[in-house]
């Protein structure tokens, strides 16, 4: 079924964020790694679940990954730049084009220290690459400091509240 379309699992909308990323995207975490063990079955063919990417908007993407907000010193979500603060605009800025790349393992291995702020559920998730998965507006193929001036754009958090009966549902 690799012609299977993308399937929105869940959209959060509401007044605040979430108290806890770990309250918050636990059960996400323990739902998906479940089925993507087990796969699910749909007019009897053997159907794999693999979580592809996860779309947030920047405040969203620092929350679930734990890390930094997009106004920190180390908050680039691709790559190691050191922003600089600017008095005379109060602006952030992230010169330099050179940096390293931010890798699923490093993050892991908790190697971003002035990145990372808490620990997050994402790194439980089976088949996840924490930094190639969450994609930023620009996606990779961008240079580390064209990411840090996105334009403006309005994509809702993420909710992971789903289950089999409404993918099987979605599937047909």
């Amino acid at each position: 079924m690799s012609q299977a379309p993308v399937m929105t699992a869940g959209i959060f909308c509401g007044t605040t964020k979430p108290e806890s990323a770990e309250e918050y995207l636990r059960p996400m975490v323990v739902e998906m790694n479940d089925l993507m063990q087990r796969d699910i079955i749909v007019h009897g063919c053997h159907v794999a679940i693999r979580l592809r990417a996860i779309v947030a908007d920047t405040p969203a993407r620092a929350f679930i990954k734990g890390v930094k907000g997009h106004t920190g010193y180390d908050s680039c979500l691709k790559c190691t730049v050191v922003g600089k603060y600017s008095q005379a605009g109060c602006t952030m800025t992230f010169p330099g084009t050179n940096a390293l790349q931010r890798t699923d393992k490093c993050f892991r291995d908790n190697a971003y220290p002035g990145h990372r702020k808490t620990e997050t559920p994402l790194v439980d998730l089976q088949f996840f690459n924490i930094i190639k998965d969450i994609p930023t507006p620009h996606g990779e193929e961008y240079s580390s400091a064209e990411h840090h001036h996105p334009p403006a754009r309005v994509v809702l958090q993420p909710s992971f509240h789903t289950n089999e009966s409404s993918i099987r549902n979605f599937l047909g």
